[in-house]
């Protein structure tokens, strides 16, 4: 396999499952919070949402599930079956 088809295999995207939508007022937060940060805003007044909190626990969530998805493309490429 030629160099470059290595790199790109190893760039592969890792999707996260589509499940984690949000809802219509999380995506309401994260609207004011993204139009606050892009003017310049202070973030702060935000931070306290609870909308904004769920959104956060679901970015948690779907990190785990890309380093999960990250770890399990790596052993099985490496060839180690335990």
């Amino acid at each position: 396999m030629s160099e470059e088809n290595e790199k790109k295999r190893r760039e592969r995207v890792v999707r996260v499952a589509a499940s984690m939508s949000f809802t219509p007022a999380e995506v309401a937060a994260l609207d004011a919070l993204t139009k606050t940060l892009l003017r310049g805003g202070d973030a702060r007044q935000h931070a306290r949402s609870p909308e904004l909190r769920s959104v956060m626990r679901k970015v948690e969530v779907m990190k785990a599930a890309l380093d999960r998805q990250r770890e399990k493309r790596a052993k099985s490429e490496s060839g180690g079956s335990t």
